[in-house]
C-alpha cells in the first residue's frame, strides 16, 4: 500500500519539533512495510528561517517533497488561496515522481482543509487526523468551525488522537471519528534503570512557553510547595512568547537557584533529561492528547496533570495524579505527595504500559487496519 502523508512541516536539525507527529507516523508506517511519501506544505511566516521553494529531502528513509513559502497567517484569505494552488502543484510533481497513492492522509485542520479543497478532483480517498487544540474547546471561532466542518465532511475517514477530542467533534460537528493516538518514540524515550539521576529531586516539564501550558502556575506552585528547601529543583524545557515574563516571575520569587528555564532542546536531549529526573508535571489548560506525558511515562516517570482533556484517558493511580483543581496550593500538595511517595511508583511498569499502548508498531498497525477497512468499503461501494 502506498500512502501519501500531507504535513505542515518535518523535523530538521534546526527545527526538530516541526511536523514531528506526522513524521513519526510516516516512519512507523514505513517500518510496517508501507510505501510512504511525505509532502510538506510549509507556509509559516518569514520569522521561521528555512529553505524556500520546491525541493526534495530524505530523512530516515522517508522521501519528502517540500513546498516552503513564507506566507504566514496575516491574511487567512491569501493563506488558503495561495496554499491551495501550491498544494496542487506539489501534488502533481509528487504524482509524476512516485505514482498515484492509495490513500492521502492529512493532519491538522488547516492542512486538512487545503487537501479537501485542492485534491478532491483526484478521487483518491482522504484520511484526516485531527490534533488541533483549536477544535478541543467549547468556543471554536466561526472561521475555524467553517474550515473544520468542510474538512470533516469531505474526509473519507476522520481520525482523532484522543477520546476527549473525539467527543468535542461529536458535540460541535456531529461527526464520528476513529481514535488512534500519537506515537511515543521508544528509541528516544525509555526507562534506563542504570542511569545516574540528578543530585536533587527533579520535577521536569516540557512544553511550549504559552499561556495554554500555564508554566506560570507551575512556577508559583513549586515556590509555594517549599520543596526547594528539601533539595528539589524544577526544570522547564521549551521556548515561546511567555519566556520573558516567566523569567521575571522566577526572579521576583527569588527562585533562580531552584528553577531552570532551559529553553528548547532536541528530542534526544529531552530523553536524556527525562531519564535523569524524578517526576514529570504539566498543567495545561487544554491537551488534545499529551505526547509529552507519554514520553515521560515511557521514560518511567510518574506524572502530574490538571484536567485538560487528553491525559485523563491514560493517567491513573499507578502512573501519576490528575489534580482536580487549578489552585496553586492543591498543586503544591500534590507535588509534595509525589516527592514523599515516589518510590511507590514502579518505573519499569509505567514504561512498559506506555510502550504497549503507544509504540510505533502498535499505532502503525491501527492505522493500517483503518486504511484497509476504508479501501475495502470503497471497493464495495464501487461494485
Amino acid at each position: 500500500m502506498y500512502v501519501l502523508i500531507v504535513s505542515r512541516g518535518y523535523p530538521t536539525d534546526k527545527d526538530y519539533i516541526n511536523g514531528v507527529f506526522e513524521f513519526d507516523q510516516a516512519l512507523a508506517l514505513s517500518k510496517n512495510g508501507l510505501k510512504i511519501v511525505l509532502i510538506v506544505l510549509d507556509l509559516r511566516s518569514i520569522r521561521h528561517i528555512r529553505k524556500y521553494g520546491f525541493y526534495n529531502d530524505s530523512r530516515n528513509g522517508i522521501e519528502i517533497e517540500v513546498a516552503s513559502f513564507p506566507i504566514g497567517m496575516l491574511s487567512r484569505k491569501i493563506y488558503f488561496i495561495f496554499g491551495k494552488k501550491v498544494l496542487q502543484v506539489l501534488f502533481e510533481k509528487t504524482l509524476k515522481k512516485y505514482g498515484n497513492p492509495d490513500v492521502i492522509h492529512s493532519h491538522f485542520v488547516n492542512i486538512g482543509y487545503l487537501c479537501a479543497k485542492a485534491l478532491k478532483k483526484y478521487d483518491i480517498p482522504i484520511v484526516h487526523t485531527e490534533h488541533s487544540s483549536l477544535i478541543h474547546t467549547t468556543n471554536i471561532s466561526k472561521q475555524t468551525w467553517k474550515l473544520a466542518d468542510y474538512t470533516y465532511q469531505k474526509s473519507n475517514l476522520l481520525i482523532t488522537v484522543s477520546e476527549s477530542l473525539k467527543q468535542s467533534i461529536v458535540q460541535n460537528f456531529h461527526k464520528k471519528s476513529t481514535v488512534i493516538n500519537n506515537i511515543v518514540d521508544t528509541e528516544l524515550f525509555y526507562y534506563r534503570p542504570d542511569i545516574v539521576k540528578f543530585d536533587f529531586f527533579t520535577f521536569i516539564s516540557v512544553g511550549s512557553l504559552t499561556k495554554n501550558k500555564r508554566m506560570d502556575l507551575l512556577i508559583s506552585s513549586f515556590a509555594k510547595s517549599n520543596l526547594y528547601k528539601m533539595n528539589c529543583r524544577l526544570i522547564i524545557i521549551g521556548d515561546g512568547p511567555e519566556k520573558r515574563s516567566l523569567q521575571k516571575q522566577i526572579s521576583l520569587l527569588s527562585m533562580e537557584s531552584y528553577i531552570d528555564l532551559l529553553g528548547a532542546k532536541s528530542r534526544l536531549e529531552v530523553g536524556g533529561l527525562l531519564a535523569k529526573s524524578n517526576c514529570f508535571i504539566l498543567l495545561s489548560v487544554s491537551e488534545t492528547f499529551g505526547v509529552s506525558f507519554i514520553e515521560a511515562h515511557a521514560s518511567g516517570l510518574p506524572v502530574i496533570s490538571t484536567k485538560s482533556g487528553g491525559p485523563e484517558f491514560f493517567i491513573n493511580s499507578s502512573n501519576g495524579i490528575i489534580v482536580e483543581s487549578d489552585n496553586a496550593n492543591d498543586i503544591s500538595d500534590t507535588m509534595r505527595y509525589i516527592h514523599e511517595n515516589v518510590n511507590s511508583y514502579n518505573p519499569s511498569n509505567i514504561s512498559s504500559r506506555s510502550k504497549a499502548m503507544f509504540s510505533s508498531g502498535k499505532i502503525s498497525s491501527k492505522l493500517l487496519l483503518a486504511y484497509n477497512k476504508l479501501l475495502v468499503e470503497r471497493k464495495k461501494a464501487d461494485e
